[in-house]
């Protein structure tokens, strides 16, 4: 599946098991795992109470090593900082089944990594990890999530508790019809070869090269031979439709065999490997190189500069805050002071030089045909709002999306340096970096 499905809304369901840390005094890790965008799922060994994740609300996960003392995405230091990060919103929360079931809600996600915040003694994180699973023919069925590692046992501890898991079960174990998995495989850049094992028969797509399973010792199996760049890495498996009861306890597996003549036994990828295929594409690090002004950024006006960021022709206020007035659609602006001119300029001339991890654009294609791009943000489970260049606010239902795609531009327009000219500029920046606000 490739990324242009990475918004279908599909509603799909993942999984994930984690037991009370042994010596943590306490301490809980939920991890849950992407079931769509902006949709996620955990499951946990004991039940977790619904007012322990009240605090998460309305607050951000974060990726990345953020800047000390900086904890939400709105802070102006981060407009100067050089880091790959991102962040998103929790909306909605929802608690099932005693409390063993949670469901997240949060904006969309342009960052593949993890993405937490601890509060107290509980730690809310959320992974693209696993593969999509397909039940049935391609115009019918449901998608679910597998993660890499699922035996049969977990599989049926979570489908007491969870009905949608229940198909993913019954077919995997006793199928009657096809299922087919997706995902995406992340590999160090190299040459690398792999073993899958099923108690099933099945073909393995892996960029467009097909292998079928081989049968010794009770397991079907495929090795492979995988050379990869670092980037994302296409797979498909396909399970034919059967009777036969499943052996074995795992029911997929994917390693690294051990190299011939070697005493090791061979290493089982980590489920961070397999991402499920709406998964962002990983972005390269940023380098934010700095380009030298045109001109002296030094001597400007700050009455005038203020006169500038409200006026007509920057539309800056627009947007952005400054000592409380202004617009709220992107940072505040308030804690630019004694920040280095030079970065101020090139944010402002330059803005999708490095978009900012806490409000980043999306290109948004909705059923009607109708395109939009702009900064999206999730209402509640069903609706969203997207803020597009011209600071006019959209709101649709998620179930209009057709696609939702990162984009690599900024909402603010670039080359406001040129319309503004060099006296307006240096204006600016000195409301900006120098005056009290």
């Amino acid at each position: 599946m490739s990324p242009n499905h990475i918004a279908k809304m599909i509603f799909v369901i993942g999984y994930a098991c984690y037991g009370l840390p042994s010596g943590a005094q306490g301490q809980v890790t939920l991890l849950a795992h992407s079931t769509g965008v902006g949709q996620w799922v955990a499951y946990y060994a004991e039940p977790i109470k619904e007012e322990d994740l009240k605090p998460f609300m309305g607050r951000y996960l974060l990726a990345g090593k953020w800047p000390q003392g900086v904890i939400r995405p709105d802070d102006p230091k981060l407009l100067l900082d050089r880091a790959k990060l991102g962040a998103t919103r929790v909306v909605a929360i929802s608690v099932e089944a005693g409390g063993r079931l949670v469901r997240l809600t949060t904006d969309p996600v342009v960052s593949p990594e993890v993405h937490q915040l601890t509060i107290g003694k509980m730690t809310l994180a959320v992974a693209f990890w696993g593969l999509a699973v397909k039940v049935g023919a391609e115009d019918q069925g449901s998608r679910l999530v597998m993660p890499m590692m699922m035996d049969r046992k977990r599989l049926a501890d979570h489908a007491a508790i969870d009905p949608s898991l229940k198909e993913l079960q019954s077919s995997w174990i006793r199928p009657g019809q096809t299922l087919s998995m997706q995902g995406w495989l992340r590999l160090a850049a190299g040459e690398h070869k792999l073993k899958i094992l099923s108690g099933r028969e099945f073909t393995v797509d892996i960029n467009g090269a097909v292998t079928a399973s081989g049968f010794v010792g009770g397991r079907h199996f495929a090795t492979l031979d995988v050379e990869s760049a670092g980037m994302e890495i296409d797979l498909k498996l396909e399970f034919p439709a059967t009777m036969k009861v499943i052996s074995g306890t795992d029911v997929l597996e994917v390693s690294k065999p051990a190299r011939p003549g070697s005493a090791a036994s061979g290493q089982v990828l980590l489920e961070s490997n397999l991402s499920v295929p709406w998964t962002p594409e990983a972005a390269p690090e940023a380098t934010l190189a700095v380009t030298p002004p045109p001109y002296e950024l030094k001597g400007g006006n700050a009455l005038k500069g203020r006169a500038v960021f409200y006026s007509e022709a920057a539309k800056c206020a627009s947007c952005h805050a400054v000592g409380g007035e202004g617009g709220k659609i992107g940072p505040d602006l308030t804690g630019l002071r004694g920040a280095d001119r030079s970065l101020v300029f090139q944010h402002i001339n330059a803005p999708s030089d490095r978009i900012h991890p806490g409000y980043p654009s999306f290109s948004v294609a909705l059923k009607g045909g109708q395109v939009s791009m702009g900064v999206v943000r999730l209402l509640d489970k069903t609706s969203l709002e997207i803020v597009d260049t011209d600071a006019k606010v959209l709101k649709v239902g998620v179930s209009d999306v057709e696609e939702l795609r990162p984009s690599t531009s900024s909402v603010m327009p670039s080359g406001l340096a040129g319309t503004l000219g060099e006296s307006a500029m240096r204006d600016l920046i000195e409301f900006l970096t120098v005056s009290p606000k």
